[in-house]
């Protein structure tokens, strides 16, 4: 989860955000009754034959699809949609061409519950446009990737015994950010704002901070530097490691202490590391350290402060490369356009603050 290739992120995202002004627009409800009647019928239509436990039939796909979705169901012919039938919900209607001309449909699912989660639910963003006969077609839908893996992630964290009892809420918060809903998220902010808010005006400070990332509780990215702390990424609680060695045998708590004394070696450089990077940018000492507890307490994972946009951030909270969720803040207003190629959601939440999910 974004510990890994900081640079590729870095350029897809600045990439993504130049092209996107120049092919779409940002989501306004749409006003005309009929057309949104029509394309909650055909997004609703599609769900019900999507439900069905009937396959995707070549001859069917025109009913519904276009462009891009239209060949992404004729590779997936004689498939089930959703393997299982579960609960739905079409909700919006947004016009993201001034002359109503494209527009996104949004819509919740509910497939399934998750250990230390809950019920979980699926956002999917319906992109459509007119086809030759003017009927209202799908030519693209987006939901976050990387769900399912997180699923199979806090199920194996429930039961495995390589987590000790009092560890795995904590856990599974940090591995299950990529399933949060849009509602969820919409929800949080207030809760996490003020953290957003003190990491922003840290951030617009110390202006040499360009780049930042965070494993568990420490910085793994300080502009182009990365640093990789083991099993120091994480603080162990002594009444953790007294709950693993009440039941270990003699060779697991031997080989325990010797993980343990590895850690904190490899802790003691890493803190050497950012004390480092911290006088090379001329940060006041422990900077570093604040802005770490700040990220953890706004469930933030990476930051990216070269943006096109005067004093704006990019906060992702979870995803891979450029697949990703989280928020951005502008104070001037300027943020990216909708397309289903990069940013396929993005929603007010404040003065200066939107909630984004990309995909690649």
């Amino acid at each position: 989860m974004l510990d890994r290739f900081r640079l590729l992120i870095v350029l897809v995202f600045f990439i993504g955000l130049c092209s996107t002004t120049l092919n779409a627009q940002l989501p306004r409800p749409l006003n005309d009754t009929s057309l949104q009647a029509e394309a909650k019928e055909l997004v609703n239509s599609f769900f019900v034959y999507g439900m069905s436990l009937s396959e995707i039939h070549p001859d069917s796909i025109g009913n519904y699809a276009i462009d891009w979705f239209a060949g992404y169901l004729e590779k997936r012919a004689g498939e089930r949609f959703w393997p299982l039938p579960h609960r739905y919900q079409v909700d919006d209607v947004y016009a993201i061409r001034e002359n109503d001309s494209l527009l996104i449909v949004t819509s919740r699912a509910w497939p399934d519950s998750v250990p230390l989660f809950g019920l979980l639910t699926v956002d999917w963003i319906w992109f459509l446009r007119k086809n030759e006969e003017y009927q209202w077609r799908i030519y693209s839908v987006r939901r976050t990737r990387g769900i399912h893996k997180a699923m199979e992630a806090l199920r194996y964290i429930d039961t495995s015994s390589e987590y000790p009892n009092s560890l795995r809420p904590e856990i599974a918060y940090e591995e299950s950010t990529i399933m949060l809903c849009n509602e969820q998220i919409r929800n949080q902010f207030p809760e996490l704002r003020p953290h957003l808010e003190e990491l922003v005006d840290l951030l617009d400070a110390n202006d040499s901070i360009r780049f930042l990332g965070r494993n568990g509780e420490r910085i793994n990215q300080f502009n182009a530097y990365y640093l990789d702390w083991g099993m120091a990424s994480h603080s162990i609680p002594d009444e953790v490691i007294n709950e693993y060695m009440a039941a270990a045998s003699e060779d697991e708590r031997k080989q325990m202490e010797a993980l343990l004394r590895a850690a904190k070696k490899q802790r003691h450089k890493g803190i050497e590391k950012l004390r480092a990077w911290e006088r090379e940018a001329k940060l006041p000492q422990t900077t570093l350290d604040e802005l770490t507890y700040l990220m953890q307490q706004g469930r933030i994972r990476f930051i990216n402060t070269v943006l096109p946009w005067d004093q704006a951030v990019l906060l992702t909270m979870a995803g891979e490369l450029d697949v990703a969720i989280g928020f951005i803040y502008s104070p001037h207003g300027e943020i990216p356009l909708i397309s289903p190629e990069e940013y396929f959601y993005i929603e007010a939440l404040a003065d200066g603050w939107w909630m984004f999910r990309s995909s690649g």
